[in-house]
């Protein structure tokens, strides 16, 4: 496909003005030097930065992907069906969240730096005396820096995508609370 008909394609230019939040950091840098006299290089220079909003991206990607996934399952199984499908934002982080169904719930946290982690829990945990937390709890995405500062999300040391995640851990959930 050319370069024409690739910007005259529906969404090409939202897509592109999504992922391109770097140029706007370095025109507003550039703009902070010519002010102050002092230069701060976004991203790409601190990888501890970039790891941070590499996390925060991948975890917003998540949440909508289950929120699609949530509003999706939800009209097929109809307005008046048991146990809807519902998507929070954890107060207090930045980018924390939960996918609920019943007494089951996923919980989906930044737990370390560079470190996202799915687990599940029944509301009655939740609601019993807080448990412990065990490091085998749950399943760690690690972001891994490649060339170029590109960020990779890997589970056990293989590259894993924000879809395939979504996809594996919904499916659990509604597997997970249909019986519960």
């Amino acid at each position: 496909m050319d370069i024409e008909r690739r910007a005259a394609a529906p969404g090409a230019m939202n897509a592109w003005a999504e992922e391109s939040d770097w140029v706007v950091d370095l025109a507003e840098s550039e703009e902070q030097m010519l002010r102050s006299g002092t230069f701060d290089m976004p991203g790409h220079y601190d990888k501890q930065k970039a790891v941070e909003h590499a996390t925060e991206e991948f975890l917003l990607e998540m949440k909508a992907e289950f929120s699609r996934c949530a509003d999706r399952f939800n009209d097929v199984r109809g307005v008046h069906s048991p146990h809807p499908v519902k998507v929070f934002l954890l107060s207090g982080t930045k980018a924390d969240f939960l996918v609920l169904r019943g007494t089951v719930k996923l919980v989906v946290s930044n737990t370390a730096f560079g470190v996202v982690n799915l687990s599940f829990m029944s509301r009655a945990t939740i609601l019993g005396a807080a448990m412990p937390r065990r490091k085998d709890d749950g399943v760690d995405l690690i972001a891994q820096i490649h060339p170029f500062n590109e960020m990779v999300w890997t589970f056990q040391g293989e590259s894993a995508n924000a879809a395939a995640v979504v996809r594996y851990f919904f499916t659990e959930l509604v597997r997970t609370s249909a019986v519960s």
